[in-house]
């Protein structure tokens, strides 16, 4: 979706005299499952796009941020960056960009996979030692996060990242038997 956001906005920008743009895009997908007393307790997946847009109006640097992509606000964007560049009249610097490509493709375990790895954890613990008798609290989470930066100019970097995490809360009770001090044997 940013991909379309990317190219409608640049045609356009074009169009009003906007150049040397540069695009700042990010994904984030996120899964994450939360588990109370060996019962799934919630279980949440989001997927969130954002883009920075920077570049040159009149000689002044302008700029918006965009998290609806649709079209319906794209002309509403291009009159927010213009009014932006007038407004603060800061010179605008050009940045050189290079071109460097993400060769790193990856998935989200999803919920339901990941709720059965963590009752599997819990069942694992318990064989582990028999005072582990009460597991309160288990989650689980894992963001896949892309950027990409890129400029009309075909400049392109981008990059990804996975990072999990897992939390798992378990209690164990040892019985001991109390004797008085005084007690006979």
């Amino acid at each position: 979706m940013v991909e379309k956001f990317i190219e409608e906005f640049t045609k356009a920008a074009h169009e009003r005299g906007i150049r040397n743009l540069e695009f700042y895009a990010e994904s984030v997908q996120s899964a994450s499952v939360n588990i109370y007393e060996k019962q799934p307790e919630f279980q949440t997946e989001s997927d969130v796009e954002a883009c920075y847009v920077e570049g040159e109006y009149q000689g002044y640097k302008g700029y918006i941020y965009a998290e609806d992509f649709s079209e319906e606000y794209l002309e509403e964007k291009l009159d927010q960056f213009c009014e932006i560049a007038e407004y603060l009249k800061e010179p605008y610097e050009a940045k050189e960009l290079g071109n460097c490509t993400c060769q790193k493709e990856f998935e989200l375990s999803g919920v339901e996979h990941m709720t059965e790895q963590l009752l599997q954890t819990v069942e694992a613990c318990e064989g582990i030692h028999p005072d582990f008798n009460k597991f309160s609290h288990l989650s689980a989470r894992e963001t896949i996060r892309r950027i990409v930066i890129q400029n009309d100019r075909g400049g392109r970097m981008e990059d990804a990242v996975k990072f999990a995490g897992v939390y798992v809360g378990a209690e164990a009770v040892k019985m001991m038997q109390y004797r008085h001090p005084g007690a006979k044997m």
